[in-house]
């Protein structure tokens, strides 16, 4: 565009000239000839400078368009990868929750009754070992567990002996009576309550009077009870004696 504008004024002092100089000379016939190629040669250059102006607007917009649309694009695709972003955390929050759901839903199956009897049935490390027992007194007996007071009464004074489990304010309370005594003296000691190989033990020992000893001479039934948690306890329960025996019972009963 500038060497257009350049050949424009060229020949605007060219015509400038040639008229000075036709004027001088007198040539009138060469002067038009002159004038009329310059005004053609300068009506061309309008022409293409207006043309190469045209086409450098036209250029520019189609550039403004093109740089419009790629702006939008990198909009778009912006966006796009935002929400890719997004979605794979919320893809990870519904895994975390369906992964802590699972984990409850476990947890609420290892605590089913059937899966604890399970572990009870196969010697479980929390249904085996010694086992924490109390011996209750009459008194005690009497104002707690009701049931077992009443066959604790009804068996002191009978040639009965025998063991009875009695379960009572989440509590199993064992009485174990050895028989009718001709004197007094006898008494029965818990040594231990053990659970093992899917049951529960209860070792007890019987104790006599020793010769010479002062005791009384009325015949008695020797009684010992004693509670213990009726969680820590496996369904089966067996007695038996110091020497690893059975604990014998009578055919006898209090009811």
């Amino acid at each position: 565009m500038i060497i257009l504008r350049s050949l424009l004024l060229m020949a605007s002092v060219g015509l400038f000239i040639i008229l000075s100089l036709g004027c001088s000379t007198g040539n009138n016939q060469a002067m038009e000839e002159e004038i009329w190629l310059i005004s053609n040669l300068t009506q061309k250059a309008e022409l293409r400078l207006e043309q190469k102006t045209f086409a450098s607007a036209l250029q520019n917009e189609e550039s403004a368009v093109e740089n419009d649309v790629g702006n939008d694009r990198n909009s778009d695709t912006t966006k796009e990868e935002e929400i890719e972003e997004e979605t794979p955390g919320e893809e990870s929050m519904d895994e975390g929750e369906n992964e802590e759901k699972g984990d409850k839903e476990t947890a609420k199956e290892v605590e089913t009754p059937s899966s604890k009897d399970d572990k009870q049935e196969n010697g479980g490390e929390q249904m085996r070992g010694s086992v924490t027992f109390k011996v209750l007194t009459e008194s005690e007996l009497m104002g707690n567990y009701e049931r077992a007071y009443q066959y604790y009464s009804s068996t002191k004074n009978q040639d009965i002996r025998d063991w009875r489990v009695f379960s009572e304010n989440e509590m199993s309370v064992i009485v174990i009576s050895g028989g009718m005594k001709n004197t007094g003296g006898h008494y029965i000691e818990v040594m231990k309550v053990e659970n093992k190989e899917g049951m529960t033990v209860i070792q007890v020992k019987e104790h006599a009077p020793g010769p010479g000893d002062m005791v009384t001479q009325v015949m008695n039934n020797p009684i010992v009870v004693i509670s213990v948690k009726a969680s820590e306890l496996h369904d089966v329960i067996e007695v038996i004696n110091d020497k690893g025996q059975p604990f014998e019972k009578h055919s006898s009963s209090a009811y």
